[in-house]
Formats: C-alpha cells, structure tokens, sequence
C-alpha cells in the first residue's frame, strides 16, 4: 500500500505528491532502524500491560498505543493461504519478505505515537525513510507466536519474559474472556465449526495453533490450554535459541516495583530517571484492568474452576517456579 509516513500531517495536493515520492523512494530502504529493540513476551492476562507501562516512563522508549495485532493482521491475516487461521507465523522463504514492510509500519506508527505523546512534531522529518534509529518497545500477547520472525526480523532484540502464577493467569483469562471489545477475536469467528457442540460463541486472546480443536471444551479448560501454548511456545524458543531473556515475575514487580524496573534499567541499559520514579511510587491501574488485582482472587472468585485444570498445568507451572 502506497502512502507517506504516518506521522506526516496530510495535506489535499502536498500529500498527493509526498505519497507519489516518499512511495517510490522509500522502496530502497531496508528500515533496519530498531537499535536493541525490547520485546515483553508474556501469556495472556499476566500484567503485561503493568510492565509496558511502566517501561514507557523510561525516557528514549519508543512504542505503539498499544499492542501491535493490527499491524501483524495486515501482514499475516487469519485463513492466508496455506495456513491454519492463527496467530503463528513463522521465518519461511514466504513470511520473510514481509519483514522489511512490517518494520516500515512498527517504526512510522511508533514514531507517530510517540511524538505525538511527547510533544515533539516539529522534528519528525528527521525520520523520514527510518534513517534515524530508534529505541523501541512492544508487549503484543502474540508475538509468543511470532518468535522466530522477530529474532530475524529484528535480530538484536532484548527479551523480557512475563511470568505469573498460572492460577492468577487463568482464572484473569476467564474473567477477561466475555470482554470482546477488549480481548475479542471477532475475525476468528468465520473459522468456528459449522457443526458439533460448542461451549463458547467467540474467541479471546491470541489464538494458538489448534485452537479449534478445544471449542467443546469448558471454558476454564480453553483457558488452561490456551495459558499453555503461550508458555511452551516461548520457552520451547527460548531453550531452542539460546536467545537471551530476562525473567520478570509479576508476583515481584506487585511487591517491589521499583526494585525490578531498577534491574531492568541496569539490563537494558535504560536511565532511570526522577519522572520513572515518581510513576512507579503510585502507578495507576492498568487499561486492561477487568477488576482489581488481588493475589487470591482466583480463590474467592472460581476456585472450583481453578482447581480442576490444574493437573493440566501443574508440570509446566513447576518449570516456572510455581508449586501448584
């Protein structure tokens, strides 16, 4: 798609002329322009969006609004061809020559967005063609499944690794599921059977690779498996790789939040500056937040629930640390 960077004002004749010249000229460039950029690899529901947040303080950080789905959507849409409607996507000779327009699309949209958030626009052309570089961050859920083109894509990336009591995890997922506005996939939608039983209308979250196989499932069920494939997805890569990672535990980030974005700001390399401080004193409640964080809530809200999947998950919450 032809189009002059997002974060240029458009204007009737002017832009139709940028767009005709920024279009041919920017065909050159191989938008290598992420310097160490920071990936937050997380399952669904595990405080990914605390931890952004809370990076986004860091000063030099550029990100998008949000999490980056729409963008990997554009590229790599549900039911392409000659592959299951997912969120997977591979490093293969077809997916890769996508790399070069989707870290076009990263970069101009996060650019916009953080220029905009910092009152900066009057030195945006600097950025034209991505030639100059850029700190960036992301936590988008899927992106557990979009490893190995990241480390391709973006071949200098820093991981962090999200970890939460899978119990918290899970019994957030349910709760969080019913909210298609926030967590809905509605395109999966033309992807459920037209026959059998079912015991759920829609899906949540990013969709793993055979998710159609759990529909007849409890919903406490989906969400165990659907927590699993998430975390075996990442640490499968993780131990394939040898790719560096920092572990975060959200337990130790609610407890002393200042004491962990200290240790990532040594290992990322990140100042930590008087503005960070002062957010992390008191941060806010996340704009994911379904309802307020309490470390026993799956006790009070769905123990039964909770209980029953976890002879599902108890193996891999060992290997996480966590003795359920």
């Amino acid at each position: 798609m032809k189009h002059v960077p997002a974060f240029m004002t458009r204007s009737d004749r002017a832009f139709r002329l940028l767009n005709h010249i920024y279009s041919n000229l920017s065909s050159f460039f191989p938008y290598n322009s992420f310097q160490k950029p920071i990936f937050i690899i997380s399952p669904p529901r595990a405080g990914s969006t605390l931890l952004f947040e809370s990076l986004t303080t860091f000063p030099g950080l550029y990100h998008l609004p949000n999490e980056g789905d729409n963008i990997w959507w554009r590229f790599f849409p549900y039911g392409r061809a000659g592959s299951e409607p997912s969120d997977y996507v591979p490093w293969t000779s077809d997916t890769s020559s996508s790399a070069r327009p989707l870290r076009r699309e990263i970069y101009e949209r996060a650019v916009k967005h953080t220029l905009i958030k910092n009152k900066r626009g009057r030195r945006k052309f600097q950025y034209i063609f991505g030639l100059k570089k850029i700190r960036y961050l992301d936590k988008t859920i899927a992106n557990c499944f979009h490893l190995d083109f990241l480390k391709n894509a973006f071949p200098d990336t820093q991981y962090i690794f999200l970890i939460r009591d899978p119990r918290s995890s899970i019994a957030s997922m349910i709760e969080g599921w019913p909210h298609k506005r926030m967590f809905g996939k509605p395109q999966l939608t033309a992807f459920f059977p037209r026959s059998g039983t079912l015991t759920i209308t829609h899906w949540s979250y990013p969709a793993p690779p055979g998710w159609q196989s759990v529909l007849h499932k409890p919903l406490p069920e989906i969400c165990a498996w659907s927590w699993r494939e998430h975390v075996l997805a990442a640490l499968n890569f993780f131990d394939r790789t040898g790719a560096p990672v920092i572990r975060v535990y959200y337990e130790d980030l609610i407890k002393d939040t200042i004491a962990v974005m200290k240790r990532l700001s040594d290992a990322l390399n990140l100042p930590f500056s008087d503005k960070t401080r002062a957010y992390l004193k008191n941060p806010p409640l996340s704009r994911t937040t379904v309802s307020p964080p309490n470390p026993r809530k799956w006790e009070i809200q769905n123990k039964e629930e909770i209980t029953s999947i976890i002879p599902s998950i108890a193996d891999l919450a060992n290997v996480l640390g966590y003795d359920v």
